[in-house]
């Protein structure tokens, strides 16, 4: 059993967009339609909003998910 995630969320979210140019970028406008597709406001929603980030790409783990709900949340 793991009780702490040392993964760099960064490194992370690079893994899981590798395919893109810029993944942070990428990760981000990802996670903006998600909340828009969901009509969600990542400032206010936020519990909710890491919950939906996991159930759409499930190889989020949890600080990762928080990382990236931030992350959106400053451009929103």
């Amino acid at each position: 059993m793991r009780w702490m995630n040392n993964n760099n969320p960064r490194e992370e979210i690079a893994k899981i967009f590798a395919n893109c140019e810029d993944p942070m970028d990428t990760a981000v406008k990802w996670a903006q339609n998600i909340a828009a597709s969901k009509e969600m406001n990542p400032n206010k929603d936020k519990i909710v909003f890491i919950r939906e980030l996991r159930r759409e790409e499930p190889r989020l783990e949890l600080k990762t998910a928080t990382y990236l709900a931030q992350m959106t949340a400053r451009v929103s």
